[in-house]
Parts: structure tokens; sequence; C-alpha cells
């Protein structure tokens, strides 16, 4: 097996996939799968990005120029699945509107905080 096709079998075992559930996840065959794990193939750069992006690692993780499988992050800049839903709404508007949701939240935040004040007391 080639590095490529090491990591992506083990990868793709630790996610409990098998090579039909990642074809399809990628868009390929699982007969292209079993040639990539068994290194007769290496992925397009399409393909790769895509197995890194499923299996939340680096490309430079499956091509072996690095052992660190994920990418270091700054946990601040991690989206939870509501945060990511309403930056993908704010982008939608101009800046002008934006301001205008960002001051309802605001408004929304200090009537939040207040009545936790006054549950507290």
């Amino acid at each position: 097996m080639s590095l490529p096709g090491t990591r992506i079998f083990h990868l793709r075992k630790k996610a409990g996939l098998n090579q039909e559930a990642l074809a399809n996840h990628v868009g390929v065959s699982s007969y292209q799968i079993s040639r990539y794990e068994n290194g007769l193939v290496n992925p397009s750069l399409e393909t790769l990005v895509q197995i890194a992006q499923l299996f939340d690692t680096t490309t430079d993780y499956l091509l072996g120029l690095s052992n660190k499988r994920g990418a270091e992050v700054d946990p601040e800049l991690v989206l939870f699945p509501a945060e990511a839903e309403m930056l993908a709404l704010m982008r939608q508007y101009d800046p002008d509107f934006q301001a205008q949701i960002v001051a309802v939240f605001k408004s929304l935040d200090e009537t939040w905080q207040g009545q936790r004040r006054d549950d507290d007391d």
C-alpha cells in the first residue's frame, strides 16, 4: 500500500465505512477506492480534498507530508451548527441589514441577561 492508500484505509475503517460508502461520499466507484487503498493509483487532487474533508484531516496528512491527523484550529474559531447556519444567513445580506440583525441580537442578549439576573435574585 502507498502512504495515501494506507491512511485512507485506516481512516475509512476507523469511521466504520465500507469502500462503497466512501466511494459514494466522494463520487468515485468502490473499485477506485480499492485501487487507492492498494496503492495502484493515487486519488485526484479533487478526490483527495474530498476525502480529507470527510475524515476531518488534511491533504498533507493523507499524502504523508505531515503526521498530524487534524488541522490545528483555534477552538475559538470552531462554529457550532447553529452558529454556522446564522453566519451563512448573514452573508446573504448587505452590510446595513447585517448591522440591523446584530442590533436585534444585542437587544435579545440584553433581555436574556436581564432575565438571568432576575432569576439569580
